[in-house]
């Protein structure tokens, strides 16, 4: 898991990497050599989807997901671990429903044969970053889960006992 994870951290780093330089080259060729390449910001657009559906199964091995704080600082440290069990199945089922709502919509992309505007791909190819984050996510959740199951108390941020 620390291999996946490591490579998906390092897989939003070059995104963002690639994002920041097609951004400069966009802003050099439209106001230094007056010409406007409009693919460019739609490549920049689906490198950020991927971004954030790929960050955050990042995320959720992480545990930086929306939490609520005040659970952990009242409940004591046998009663925590059940929490944070519940927590871990609500995001796995989480990814679960918005995985399969995803592939249908990957689906029925992929049927309406609709392109993206200045790629001239498939709208099925940025949309399946929804479907990719969410198997992802179901991953880390149930990994998540798993070690919160095994141990005798609840997983310390990113996934460590």
């Amino acid at each position: 898991m620390k291999k996946l994870n490591s490579f998906l951290e390092g897989l939003c780093g070059a995104f963002l990497l690639v994002m920041t330089v097609i951004a400069l080259s966009q802003v050099v060729t439209r106001y230094v050599l007056e010409m406007s390449f409009p693919w460019l910001e739609e490549v920049i657009r689906y490198l950020m989807v991927f971004t954030v559906y790929v960050g955050s199964a990042v995320a959720v091995k992480q545990k930086a997901h929306l939490n609520v704080e005040i659970f952990d600082q009242l409940l004591k440290k046998s009663s925590f671990r059940y929490v944070d069990l519940l927590r871990q199945f609500v995001i796995v089922v989480f990814g679960v429903v918005f995985g399969y709502v995803s592939f249908q919509v990957v689906i029925q992309l992929i049927a309406s044969g609709q392109i993206t505007p200045a790629l001239q791909i498939s709208m099925a190819w940025p949309m399946s970053a929804l479907f990719l984050g969410s198997l992802l996510m179901i991953i880390n959740g149930i990994y998540l889960f798993y070690m919160i199951f095994k141990s005798k108390e609840a997983v310390k941020e990113g996934g460590t006992l």
